[in-house]
Parts: structure tokens; sequence; C-alpha cells
């Protein structure tokens, strides 16, 4: 079952791409990729960035979406590339590299971030995102 909670991830990672301006800026896109997505995230599926305090907990594919629109406000470009996947049974670490460029910015930003996929009943029911990765290594490490 392991293995096919990595495929998972990796499909819904591929629906949703690399360019999350051109991904979440354009409505008819999102719509697209949301509706390709759908299939594989519970109903009620979850996402946090756990590491911020006073973060909320977006539910369901449209607030993802917003959430995502509130990140990328100031960003005139931003896109990823997933650097590795490891799998942790109903959990899978995700690292992935960001880069991307503040708008009236001449400069790029290059992070890495990590991202850890709840699955459940072969379906992503959380999706936490961690600033830190050696945060997400941790999170992981606990009994959560």
């Amino acid at each position: 079952m392991s293995q096919e909670n990595v495929e998972i991830v990796k499909r819904f990672i591929g629906t949703l791409g690399s360019d999350l301006i051109a991904l979440h800026g354009n409505g008819e896109v999102w719509a697209r990729a949301a509706e390709e997505a759908g299939g594989l995230v519970e109903p009620d599926f979850e996402s946090a960035v756990p590491e911020l305090p006073g973060t909320r907990v977006y539910v369901g594919l449209g607030e993802f979406h917003q959430a995502w629109l509130d990140w990328l406000a100031p960003w005139e470009r931003y896109g990823i590339e997933v650097v590795e996947i490891v799998d942790h049974g109903a959990r899978i670490f995700v690292l992935i590299a960001n880069v991307g460029r503040l708008a009236g910015s001449s400069h790029d930003v290059e992070t890495t971030f990590a991202n850890i996929y709840w699955i459940r009943d072969g379906r992503i029911m959380r999706w936490e995102a961690y600033l830190d990765p050696t945060a997400a290594q941790a999170a992981l490490s606990s009994d959560g």
C-alpha cells in the first residue's frame, strides 16, 4: 500500500504542475486542475503550515487554492520542483525546491521547503508545508 501512497502524491503534484502562478492565477487552469486533483483528495482535505504561529487549517481544495493565492500575492514568478519523495507509509515526505521572483525585484529567491502528505484509504487527507525541512523530518518522527 505504501508505494501506492507515493504514486497518489506524485499524481497530485503532477496535476498541479510546477508553475504555481500560472496554476492559481488563472481561474480556468485552476478549475481543470482542481477537477483532476479532486479525485485524489478527501472532500474535507486539510492544508496547513504548522510552523507559522496563528496559522489556520484550510479545508477543501477551494481553501487550499485560496491559501496559495494569499502566499503568491507578492510574487511575480513562483515555481517548484520536486527534489525527493520519501515513503513513510501513510505519510509521504516531499522535498521541494522553490524559485521565485518578488514583484518589482530583479533577483530570484531560491528556497527549499518540505511537504508532508497524509494518506488514508487511497486519498490525500492532509497536506502540511514546512519552511524548514528539518521541522518536517521532526514531525515525521513524532507520533502525530
